[in-house]
């Protein structure tokens, strides 16, 4: 099964110009995911550290999705426009069980884009996949935005409401 979806809304629903609007692919397989990521390169400074698996990547350019099983528990996975990554896994929100797991990521960039694909396992991955979302952070300071393809009903951005997000099933 293939997905084809947008991050083209701000965390709060308004929708983001056609600039602004991040392309993802997600093929399933048995071996895991195929993934594409089309992003805006907004030039903001890459992370200081050269360890691909970064602690802390939401702090900087970065496009994420989070795959819900039906027990709740939810694999966060954040890419960056520098090559850098995060996979973590948690059992329920902001309770991270497992962190830095392995995914092959490798990117494309140029002056206004940026290209990210890569393979995360099967192992890796909710049993099953009951709900979903995307998301993509960028700017600095007072100019951080937060970007969504479903968006929250909080009243500042939090990621971490897997019971918000959109069923797997659901057109978006």
């Amino acid at each position: 099964m293939a997905i084809k979806s947008s991050i083209a809304y701000t965390w709060d629903g308004i929708p983001l110009s056609e600039k602004d609007i991040v392309q993802v692919k997600i093929l399933f397989h048995h071996q895991g995911i195929d993934f594409s990521i089309h992003a805006p390169f907004y030039q903001d400074p890459p992370p200081p550290d050269q360890t691909k698996s970064l602690w802390g990547l939401w702090n900087y350019e970065v496009v994420e999705f989070f795959l819900v099983g039906e027990d709740m528990q939810y694999l966060e996975a954040e890419f960056g426009p520098h090559g850098h990554h995060l996979l973590l896994w948690l059992d329920s929100p902001r309770n991270i069980t497992q962190k830095h797991l392995p995914v092959d990521y490798h990117v494309r960039r140029n002056a206004q884009s940026w290209i990210g694909e890569g393979h995360i396992s099967s192992k890796h991955l909710p049993t099953k996949i009951l709900r979903w979302n995307l998301f993509s952070i960028h700017g600095i300071g007072e100019n951080r935005q937060y970007h969504c393809m479903k968006p929250m009903q909080t009243p500042k951005p939090d990621f971490h409401q897997p019971h918000q997000f959109p069923f797997f099933s659901e057109p978006t």
